[in-house]
């Protein structure tokens, strides 16, 4: 099994490669998710896919998910 660590997981391409994740969920896990602001699309993917961690590049997005999900930490904007 592959770990993958998603940037851009709400965008066109992030989208795609869920396509291969999920006709392939044997191969492939979901460790990390990242996207701008999309909230909306990032608690769905969240639900789906139950990773470890995930990345918001607005603060105001992160502190959000930080509410929905307090299990699961959170990044925001260029933290390392």
């Amino acid at each position: 099994m592959k770990n993958l660590y998603l940037l851009g997981a709400t965008g066109s391409i992030g989208r795609q490669v869920l396509q291969i994740v999920d006709a392939h969920p044997d191969e492939f896990r979901i460790v990390t998710l990242s996207a701008n602001e999309n909230l909306e699309g990032m608690t769905a993917l969240l639900t789906r896919y139950h990773p470890d961690y995930v990345a918001m590049g607005s603060s105001e997005a992160a502190e959000i998910l930080r509410v929905r999900f307090p299990e699961l930490p959170v990044g925001e904007g260029d933290e390392g």
